[in-house]
């Protein structure tokens, strides 16, 4: 190996830049030309993962940007892509792909008579493709054969361009295949051709997928055979080109590797860039290299053969309109062998001397540089902040390609995030500041900052002092959105409007649990209006539970939720359900969204809870703990500008698509609340849908005053039905006559299920047995306080006022927030309140109990006014609802 400093390097001065429609342009070609002596015997130039047909990343636009570039380099004898040319492995994409090959290459090399061979170009002399991951996608006479006869060529073929076997492969005939196993003996038959003939310089061969730095044996899911495995390692001539890992090159130690005896090069993006594990330091994320958007992502590498056997690389970031360290080349001899036959790896990551890795320096950091770090006030991660290093020299080796940031707890448990240097974003840096999620509640970190350089030589930076993110806040559960067909009907309860239209078969009995059921046939999905006040309500801490079932448990399907407006949901997906989020502190993959889950049957029915509390994110099955996994930071914001919550399927636009629907499955009901429910509470929710549900009562067939179409109807079925209130006479409701104190505080205990109470109570004009126990109970629970130390007042009708009282202590009973922020402005006889009672109407008028009382064109409190029978079984209804 050797760096070589050259002066006939290109000076390049174009980048690219998106118009208003998002299409990608350059902004000009002008790369000077990089002479080719007589000392180069082949020049070729090496990119993958075009995934040409994605218009929003300017893949279209890439292909002939790279192709205009090597036109200005010159003397360029192949562009060899390996693999993912085609985003979705659709024949019409590669016929508009082959479309701008022919119009930069003066001709093609091909396997097949009968191919248009027409080219006009000449950028390069010809362009060789292998297949990737994203082109096998099925299809009649198989993924493969589609490429052979839309591109030309085989996937999987040797080939001789200007001297140099140049050999392909391409994944297995399957979908998404990350396999070349079927292919061991035409991938071994091909390098034993190459040895047969006589030829002992450089072999350059492309696959899409990395080799492994290990020797695995052959095993159901390798991506290579051990005999693939072991005849790259028999040649150390070979120089294998990758893919796929969509990885910015800038990083030296993952561009060029010779850990197995052999060269591993991953290729340059020419389209897409994506996926990746490090810090976006803007947004806290994990992401992929390049924040600034992987759109503008576009490279290749320069290869020269020289006649003495040796190759010559060169980065080129086209997207910069610059080489990757113009003064450094990567010289790769590949006869430079030891005594026993094997390559002297310089490029090793163990390697620690030679030309490159001896003499290797730290970055810098500015004098008298600190870290600082600042909790965040979600009580869940902190912001670290601190200076830019430099590198030592200017040589890659010495590169800042990440700043390691480490946070030790007391047990010395360890949390290690890495951010991406300045090479990476569209912006350098002077100062970092860097949210950091996933930190645990109520723990002392210590907190260090490195820079790393290529190989790894690091620099520190040791936060004086330790940082603590403090205690989480976690609210009740509380109800916000929730669908219950038990009744019949697919309204959503909290008066959300229903959008879209799509397919639906409606409610129908369902045998096994004695209920009524949103039935679901892969057809579409029911998706309630939210607003942005919804999601800022939720998004730190949720609750999201279900009863449902479904006979396919390996589709991915959405029980409540959405993946894209809401960013988050129940999931099912490859045997499991999931709690699904686009959680802040969550990789971009979809792997990673699937946050945690737990097993399922087909045809069985569920009860399902996810809740997340800030920290943890936690799943519940049948009232039982089954999986909890950190995911600080909450639920990240989508983009959308309508929000919908969904039931049975997931909609990124109501009104054009539903996706992931539920494929002949069932749900009796769904919720999503605000808080996180406790133990206890999912136990009981799990219990209470072993009960036989309450079947409500068409009360004007049994109460002369209670018509079809009276105001009040609704709710007294639901207080009948539900054993609350009862008639004053057997066809008499009686809906506008008083309610008394007794009366209320009895129906209350009902709703407890009648417990006894601990003791007599001190009020002494209780005179009716059947309000006494309900009495004492209330009295001991704070619900009632009573008239004075010794009088309840029972038969006094009860005031509207006083029921807002008693609800409000009931709720508070409960574990509810009982504060709120209501309006009483609105109503002109707001001062009419009593003190003790303002709190109460204000929580009831916030939660929807009181909404007042039309006198005229003027809407009134009425707070001293009395709580008719109907009124009363309107607000139970209302607070027993939510």
């Amino acid at each position: 190996f050797a760096i070589v400093v050259s002066v006939a390097l290109a000076l390049p001065c174009f980048g690219g830049y998106f118009d208003e429609n998002e299409v990608w342009y350059p902004d000009k070609f002008e790369w000077t030309e990089i002479p080719r002596d007589e000392n180069v015997v082949a020049r070729f130039a090496m990119g993958a993962d075009i995934h040409y047909g994605v218009s929003s990343y300017g893949a279209v636009y890439k292909l002939p940007t790279v192709y205009c570039a090597l036109k200005e380099f010159g003397g360029v004898d192949a562009l060899c892509i390996s693999g993912d040319l085609n985003h979705f492995g659709r024949e019409e994409v590669y016929y508009e792909l082959m479309d701008a090959v022919r119009q930069y290459s003066s001709e093609l090399t091909v396997d097949f008579d009968g191919f248009d061979t027409t080219c006009e170009g000449d950028a390069v002399g010809t362009t060789v493709i292998s297949m990737g991951n994203h082109e096998t996608v099925p299809e009649e006479g198989g993924n493969r054969g589609k490429f052979t006869r839309v591109v030309g060529q085989e996937p999987t073929k040797l080939y001789w361009v200007a001297g140099i076997p140049i050999i392909k492969m391409s994944p297995d005939d399957a979908v998404e295949s990350n396999s070349y196993r079927e292919q061991e003996e035409e991938i071994l038959a091909m390098f034993a051709e190459v040895d047969a003939s006589g030829y002992e310089g450089p072999i350059i061969g492309m696959a899409h997928h990395r080799v492994p730095t290990s020797m695995p044996e052959s095993g159901e899911n390798s991506t290579w055979s051990k005999a693939e495995l072991q005849c790259f390692v028999d040649h150390p001539n070979l120089i294998l080109f990758t893919g796929h890992s969509h990885t910015n090159f800038y990083n030296t130690r993952e561009f060029i590797e010779q850990d197995l005896g052999f060269t591993m090069v991953r290729s340059g993006v020419l389209g897409i860039a994506y996926g990746g594990s490090y810090i976006n330091p803007i947004s806290g994320r994990e992401e992929g290299p390049t924040f600034n958007g992987s759109a503008d992502v576009c490279s290749f590498v320069l290869m020269d053969i020289l006649n003495d056997g040796r190759v010559k690389l060169r980065r080129v970031d086209i997207s910069k309109g610059e080489f990757v360290f113009p003064n450094e080349e990567f010289i790769i001899d590949t006869n430079d062998l030891d005594s026993e036959g094997k390559l002297h790896s310089y490029f090793s990551r163990s390697h620690d001397k030679g030309t490159y890795g001896y003499g290797r320096k730290k970055p810098v950091f500015p004098e008298g540089a600190e870290v600082s770090v600042t909790p965040n006030p979600d009580h869940s991660s902190v912001t670290v902040t601190f200076p830019s290093a430099s590198p030592a020299t200017s040589l890659a080796r010495d590169y800042i390609y990440r700043y390691r940031i480490t946070h030790t707890d007391p047990d010395g448990e360890q949390m290690v995030n890495y951010v991406m240097n300045d090479g990476y974003l569209s912006v350098p840096h002077t100062e970092w500041n860097v949210p950091i999620h996933l930190l645990k509640p109520d723990t002392d970190y210590t907190v260090e900052v490195a820079a790393q350089s290529a190989y790894q030589s690091t620099t520190a930076l040791a936060y004086e002092g330790t940082v603590n993110v403090g205690h989480l806040d976690v609210r009740p559960a509380e109800i916000m959105f929730s669908v219950d067909a038990t009744n019949g009907s697919y309204e959503e309860e909290t008066g959300r409007e229903l959008v879209g239209t799509p397919i639906r078969p409606g409610t129908v009995d369902d045998k096994d649990i004695g209920r009524k059921v949103l039935k679901f046939l892969g057809l579409g999905a029911y998706s309630y209006k939210a607003s942005q006040e919804d999601y800022d309500n939720y998004r730190t801490d949720f609750t999201y539970e279900a009863y449902f079932k479904t006979n396919d448990t390996g589709s991915p399907q959405i029980i409540v939720g959405s993946i894209d407006s809401l960013s988050s949901c129940l999931r099912i997906e490859d045997g499991k359900i999931w709690l699904w989020g686009s959680f802040r502190s969550m990789e971009v993959s979809q792997e990673a969204r699937l946050v945690v889950g737990a097993e399922i049957e087909p045809n069985t029915w569920y009860h399902v809870v996810g809740t997340y509390d800030g920290y943890w994110a936690k799943i519940y099955v049948n009232g039982e703990l089954a999986g909890e996994r950190a995911a600080s930071g909450g639920v990240d914001p989508s983009t959308t500008e309508e929000w919908t919550i969904c039931v049975g399927g997931g909609s990124a636009d109501p009104n054009s698509y539903i996706a992931y629907l539920m494929n002949n499955g069932c749900i009796n009901f769904a919720r999503l609340y605000k808080g996180v429910m406790t133990e206890d509470e999912i136990r009981a929710a799990y219990e209470a849908t072993k009960e036989k549900p309450v079947e409500i009562v068409d009360t004007s067939k049994i109460f002369r005053d209670v018509k079809e179409k009276s105001w009040f109807k609704e709710a007294v079925d639901f207080a009948y039905s539900y054993g609350l209130m009862n008639g004053t006479a057997a066809d008499v409701f009686d809906p506008n006559a008083p309610m008394s104190r007794a009366m209320i505080v009895t129906v209350l205990w009902r709703v407890e299920g009648s417990p006894e109470p601990k003791g007599a109570s001190a009020f002494t004009d209780l005179k009716a047995n059947w309000y006494k126990k309900a009495v004492a109970w209330a009295a001991e629970n704070g619900i009632v306080n009573g008239m004075s130390a010794t009088s309840f007042a029972p038969d006094d009708p009860l005031t509207r006022e006083q029921i807002a009282a008693i609800m409000q202590r009931y709720a508070a009973f409960k574990g509810e927030d009982v504060t709120a922020e209501a309006d009483l402005s609105v109503f002109p006889d707001a001062g009419q309140v009593h003190k003790y009672a303002r709190d109460a109407v204000l929580w009831a008028v916030d939660r929807g109990l009181i909404s007042g009382v039309k006198s005229g064109n003027v809407n009134l409190l009425d707070p001293r006014g009395g709580a008719t029978r109907a009124q009363v079984a309107t607000i139970l209804m209302r607070y027993l609802k939510k």
